[in-house]
């Protein structure tokens, strides 16, 4: 009787278990497939990727919708790059990519970038402080001057 318990007891874990493991293993299948599709230059095949991604796992973190984001804007689909770069900040507002891609992004569609700029330099990112000191600086000083 004690082994029967046992086994009712476990067969529920075990399938829950492989459900788990199966929603894992077909989220990174996809996204490294998407990464394969980035450096090859395929980005619509990369949204693809990501879109599956997406549907085996909706609770992606910052820097797939970072990614998904700048194969929309490779795509000249600049309003869903941005809706991916806004969501990606909201989930993590310390990741520095997203901010940076979302000012380059911003001043590409005349919209105001340099805050952009500026927190993805304080976090950090190298292209974001090139960004900020080298075109919102030097537009500040004109300003001022």
């Amino acid at each position: 009787m004690r082994k029967l318990l046992l086994i009712l007891f476990c067969l529920p874990m075990i399938g829950f278990g492989q459900e788990v493991d199966s929603v894992v293993f077909s989220d990174l299948y996809y996204l490294q497939r998407a990464l394969g599709d980035i450096e090859k230059g395929e980005y619509q095949s990369a949204v693809m990727h990501y879109g599956s991604a997406f549907q085996s796992n909706p609770n992606q973190n910052a820097s797939v919708y970072d990614s998904r984001g700048f194969c929309y804007y490779k795509l000249k689909k600049y309003n869903l790059a941005l809706d991916d770069f806004n969501r990606a900040i909201t989930i993590d507002p310390d990741y520095a990519s997203a901010y940076q891609n979302r000012g380059i992004l911003k001043k590409m569609l005349g919209l105001s970038y340099c805050s952009d700029c500026k927190r993805a330099c304080d976090l950090g990112d190298e292209t974001g402080c090139e960004w900020y000191y080298k075109q919102c600086k030097w537009i500040l000083n004109k300003i001022i001057d």
